[in-house]
């Protein structure tokens, strides 16, 4: 039995099922990334960047507009009966892209692949299961989990593509996600509390209106809106210094070496008085970052420069977020405020990855990094009234 410090048997099995479901779907996920735009543009119709920034950010909507309607079922009927749904509809939509022949398809797969939208459901079921003393250390662990996974697929997604082809990702996400229903079946704890989040449409408008809940929930909707856009131009510039089959190696190094600046900012951002701070200094790289790469294309050590300090940001920014969000909410609307929370992330993905597209298929791929540095600025200005606060 896997044990963590401090949880009981019940809090074991219900954080590492959990955290094994989030991260085998994400980890998917996040495999595409690197190779994406490549694989896209290699479809017919692909040659519109503006048609695969869609394929690359319906995914998005779909999820952003599923998540708190799916929250809501799983009151209804159950958390693990959505999950089961959810995870079985995005295997679909993953086996749909992998067959897809055009453009078109691929979209499809991967609208499909959004209507899967049980992050929110899944925290909630862990909110069930575990004590209110030790949540916030169940969903630290869950979030370490899904960062671990990311860190690992964005250079196992581009070796898997050259070993057996961009499709294979595609079936490997699907299968993997089928996995989780096994995992939350035979593994995760049945839930034995009922209607956690449910709440009145005045309370939903209160947490929509709450302005630091909001400063977070926008600061996640730009963090991914900037990821996201740079991943439908960046491989298409290293592939200019290296075939997709050995980006991999690249982003190996990146990974790591982002490691050295994530775990010290983690360490500042801890300490009192430099959460806000440490957050603004993070942003402020990834804003400058974004636009400098427009200088570096050229030189493949000077984005690999780039990459690893702006992914360092990344990480750092994408592990606090989730804390920081779930420490400034009500404690009797957490669930719903992460689902909010996940809304604006998945929205993030999707305008990034749209407006990329467009700005590219105009004005070309240069555009689309100055796209970073403008919504650095834009989510600067935003966060300049964040209080950081002890949890509620």
């Amino acid at each position: 039995m896997i044990s963590f410090p401090g949880l009981t048997t019940i809090e074991v099995r219900a954080v590492s099922g959990l955290a094994t479901v989030l991260a085998l779907r994400m980890f998917g996920m996040f495999m595409i990334l690197p190779v994406f735009s490549i694989y896209g543009s290699s479809l017919p119709g692909g040659e519109n960047k503006t048609f695969l920034g869609l394929a690359l950010g319906i995914y998005g909507l779909t999820q952003a507009c599923l998540q708190i309607p799916m929250g809501k079922f799983s009151d209804q009927w159950g958390r693990k009966p959505v999950i089961y749904a959810g995870l079985i509809v995005f295997a679909i939509g993953s086996f749909t892209a992998a067959f897809a022949e055009n453009i078109y398809g691929l979209m499809l797969g991967r609208a499909l692949q959004g209507a899967g939208a049980v992050s929110a459901v899944v925290m909630a079921l862990l909110s069930d299961l575990t004590s209110e003393k030790r949540r916030t250390t169940a969903m630290a662990l869950v979030g370490i989990t899904i960062g671990l996974s990311f860190i690992l697929s964005i250079f196992l997604g581009p070796l898997l593509a050259g070993l057996l082809g961009v499709e294979a990702i595609f079936l490997v996400t699907g299968l993997l996600a089928l996995l989780g229903v096994g995992v939350v079946k035979y593994w995760v704890p049945e839930s034995k509390i009922d209607n956690l989040y449910l709440l009145s449409k005045d309370d939903l408008v209160a947490l929509l209106r709450d302005g630091q809940l909001f400063r977070v929930n926008m600061s996640i909707f730009f963090l991914h809106a900037t990821l996201i856009s740079l991943f439908l131009v960046l491989p298409l510039s290293l592939e200019q210094h290296m075939s997709m089959d050995r980006h991999w190696q690249l982003y190996l190094l990146i990974m790591v070496g982002s490691l050295f600046f994530m775990v010290p900012a983690i360490y500042f951002y801890e300490r009192r008085g430099f959460q806000k701070t440490t957050m603004i200094l993070g942003i402020s790289l990834i804003s400058f970052l974004s636009v400098f790469l427009v200088f570096a294309v050229d030189s493949l050590i000077m984005m690999m420069i780039i990459l690893i300090v702006f992914f360092g940001a990344f990480n750092f920014l994408e592990a606090c977020l989730p804390s920081l969000a779930s420490k400034i909410c009500p404690k009797s609307a957490r669930g719903t405020a992460l689902g909010i929370y996940s809304t604006f992330q998945f929205g993030g993905i999707f305008i990034g990855a749209t407006v990329g597209g467009w700005l590219s298929s105009y004005f070309g791929n240069s555009a689309v990094f100055y796209l970073g540095g403008l919504m650095g600025i834009m989510w600067i200005l935003c966060i300049a009234g964040l209080k950081i606060i002890k949890q509620r």
